[in-house]
């Protein structure tokens, strides 16, 4: 039955007695959220780890320094970790990791949609028949939510997202920054961090992003070199928080964290393979084209064929 069909309390009621179908919202609290659950098989050391870096398994981390000054070893070391840690936390990424990476979920738009989809469809009764939302299917665990669709991957998640400028350009404002903002509203209902990755904070929208922002990290390289190389990038990690005192402001919440890493030491966890060997240093990046660019070469090009012809 749709709800839009009843037509009665009584009928209402009906709904209510009928066991198979669930009328209430029986998922974990924000407590039971809240308690940090880790993987077996953890070092001491890796336990003792894990629990400096939960304070960050959620929110809008912000990773910005200039090119080269170390974001993406950050980035890759710590959704790594949190990804080992913490148990069935997943990663999302919008660039493809090194195999030791292992296991992550390939972020386009069209999955972002689709998942959004899902998300509506176990949220309330818009998408029609409650027949549709039986208890195996509606209900999610402490770890997972599912629809009728599959898996909600953002719950859950750790969100890298590199050359995050493309998705929040405060020039172009792509559509799919609006979802991103709205994504960003409710990281603590999904259990969600987010990690943007970019040169120029500047470049991003403020209003939709800069105000959503919970911890904000500046990475330089170490003067400290091996080999004659730097290996080692600072991350100065910022807490924050947003305060609307008219126009806005980003106010500093808690002591900054300083975390010097290196990524040329070799890892017992990843058997004796370095941080480096997590993702690609020098991988292709995409560079945002404007739609008016695009049409005048575009109208360039034809009209040199028209003449050729």
């Amino acid at each position: 039955m749709d709800l839009k069909d009843v037509k009665t309390v009584g009928e209402l009621l009906e709904i209510f007695k009928n066991q198979n179908i669930s009328m209430y919202d029986d998922s974990p609290s924000y407590e039971d959220q809240n308690t940090p659950q880790l993987n077996d098989g953890l070092s001491a050391e890796e336990i003792e780890n894990a629990m400096f870096w939960y304070p960050f398994t959620r929110g809008v981390m912000l990773v910005a320094g200039p090119p080269g000054a170390g974001k993406g070893l950050f980035a890759n070391m710590l959704a790594w970790k949190l990804k080992r840690y913490f148990k069935d936390k997943v990663v999302i990424m919008d660039y493809k990791p090194r195999r030791p990476f292992g296991f992550y979920i390939p972020f386009t738009r069209a999955m972002l949609v689709e998942q959004l989809e899902r998300l509506q469809e176990i949220s309330g009764w818009d998408e029609g028949s409650i027949d549709r939302f039986p208890d195996e299917v509606s209900k999610f665990d402490n770890h997972q939510w599912r629809s009728s669709r599959g898996d909600v991957f953002i719950h859950n998640a750790v969100m890298v997202l590199d050359e995050f400028h493309e998705y929040m350009d405060r020039r172009n404002r792509p559509p799919i920054g609006h979802v991103l903002g709205d994504i960003f509203k409710f990281w603590r209902h999904m259990n969600l961090l987010t990690i943007a990755i970019t040169t120029q904070k500047s470049d991003l929208d403020y209003k939709r992003f800069q105000k959503a922002v919970t911890s904000e990290v500046r990475c330089s390289w170490s003067v400290q070199k091996v080999n004659g190389k730097r290996t080692s990038t600072i991350a100065k990690i910022q807490p924050l928080q947003f305060a609307d005192e008219g126009g806005g402001i980003l106010k500093v919440k808690g002591r900054m964290i300083k975390r010097r890493i290196d990524g040329a030491a070799p890892r017992e966890a990843l058997g004796g393979l370095r941080y480096f060997d997590l993702f690609n240093t020098t991988n292709v990046k995409s560079i945002g084209i404007p739609k008016s660019l695009a049409k005048e070469v575009h109208r360039e090009q034809r009209q040199r064929n028209m003449g050729d012809e």
